[in-house]
């Protein structure tokens, strides 16, 4: 390049590697921006300088520039000084300047409708641990409490009879096959597995193969300990309530000389998530899982149920008709706050009158249907051709009130009191003026009603 003749304020130590001129730094050349552009591009190459020589110019260079920065903030300074000593300073002041994007956010519509999205990524571990403490506060169940929830019976039976008529849940079924005959499945939780009678097993068209699984003693199934031949997976057919076929796969072990066909125990239940759905109006029904698979379920058939009923529990069962007992003869609505007339049924011989106490008849809530003392005429007419002894064949009528807020279904089958002797239960007069004081208390009795 030409030599400039520029001069910087202070002399460099050595000529500019750009011009040769030596009044000047490399960088204050009027050609270093062309010469560095050729440098890099490769066109031309300088060594004027060894690169310790180098090293040391830009260290000096930078020097100078500091000193420069340093002298050109002193003078200002001096100036702003003595500015501030003959002029006072106003009083500072603080003002809330709206943020530009608020102010464009506020002006922009807004949608009516909101979608919640996710930002940003959640911690796995966090995620983790508060799972496991919401798992174990769920666990810890509610806080004690002294109150005490009274659950009310929904049917009424004779003491010492709770249990007469209730036998272990059974519903119909096919193991094996579609094609084999349908059998009673007894659905036992109290067993903890599953088994099937070895004369069964061998009826069916196709049995399966015999296996032999963990060792297990079972007790109080039979007259004497039974020996396990062994296990099977058999298929389970039973029909829903939508008439759709219930496929279930069922391990079963044989039990030799068993007086049920199939028992389906605890570990069958639990597989498939079996829940027992009771209801005394509609009927017993099991619930498969979370499938919304319902099928009917029963106690056992009456020839299955007669063979276990031994002769003292059915003479005993015949004494209890006797005693008296009537229930409802059909399905009664009774409207709040209203007393209604109900059919009965019961032993009600004719040729003689009854009474009948008062009785309550416990609903769902603390609440009670009310029936009154009444008398009974020995009027009664039969509800079927035969009459005999232990059978609901004769009917008569009872007032039952309601005195909660509601209207109550009164159901066939209901307990709705006992029919007495009333020559053994209510007052008799011992002379005529006894006879005539109590007929003048009946008759004002009357008149206030």
């Amino acid at each position: 390049f030409p030599k400039s003749d520029k001069a910087s304020v202070k002399k460099p130590p050595s000529p500019c590697k750009c011009c040769g001129g030596e009044l000047h730094w490399d960088k204050e050349c009027p050609h270093w921006p062309l010469y560095e552009l050729r440098t890099r591009q490769g066109v031309m190459y300088a060594g004027v300088r060894s690169p310790a020589e180098e090293t040391l110019y830009g260290h000096a260079y930078d020097f100078r520039l500091n000193q420069m920065s340093r002298s050109s903030y002193e003078p200002k300074a001096k100036q702003a000084l003595s500015v501030s000593a003959r002029t006072r300073s106003p009083a500072p002041q603080v003002e809330d300047v709206e943020d530009e994007f608020h102010a464009w956010y506020r002006s922009t519509p807004k949608a009516e409708m909101y979608l919640h999205e996710d930002i940003g990524a959640t911690d796995p571990a966090k995620s983790a641990y508060v799972d496991g403490a919401n798992s174990r506060v769920h666990l810890a169940g509610p806080p004690p409490s002294d109150e005490v929830f009274r659950v009310i019976p929904r049917r009424s039976v004779a003491a010492g009879y709770a249990s007469y008529g209730v036998s272990v849940l059974s519903g119909r079924g096919r193991v094996g096959s579609l094609l084999d005959r349908a059998t009673n499945l007894l659905f036992d939780s109290g067993a903890s597995i599953s088994l099937i009678s070895e004369r069964f097993l061998k009826s069916l068209k196709c049995p399966p193969k015999l296996r032999q699984g963990m060792r297990i003693e079972i007790t109080q199934l039979t007259s004497d300990a039974p020996s396990i031949s062994g296990y099977v997976v058999v298929p389970i057919y039973i029909q829903g309530e939508d008439g759709v076929w219930i496929e279930f796969r069922a391990e079963l072990y044989v039990i030799p000389s068993m007086t049920v066909d199939v028992l389906l125990g605890e570990d069958f239940m639990l597989l498939h998530e079996l829940n027992v759905l009771r209801s005394l109006d509609e009927g017993t029904k099991v619930l498969v899982g979370m499938t919304g698979k319902t099928f009917k379920a029963t106690s056992l058939s009456k020839d299955t149920e007669a063979a276990r009923v031994d002769k003292p529990a059915m003479r005993s069962y015949r004494q209890a008709l006797h005693s008296g007992a009537l229930r409802a003869f059909a399905d009664v609505l009774i409207p709040a706050e209203t007393t209604v007339t109900v059919p009965i049924a019961g032993d009600l011989q004719q040729g003689r009158e009854w009474f009948v106490e008062r009785h309550l008849i416990p609903n769902l809530d603390d609440s009670f249907l009310v029936v009154p003392n009444a008398l009974l005429s020995t009027c009664t007419s039969a509800t079927s051709s035969q009459a005999d002894a232990g059978d609901i064949a004769r009917t008569c009528f009872v007032q039952v009130s309601n005195p909660t807020t509601i209207p109550r279904m009164l159901r066939t089958g209901t307990l709705v009191g006992y029919a007495k002797d009333p020559s053994k239960l209510l007052d008799k007069p011992k002379d005529e003026e006894e006879l005539a004081q109590m007929e003048n208390a009946a008759r004002t009795l009357a008149a206030l009603v």
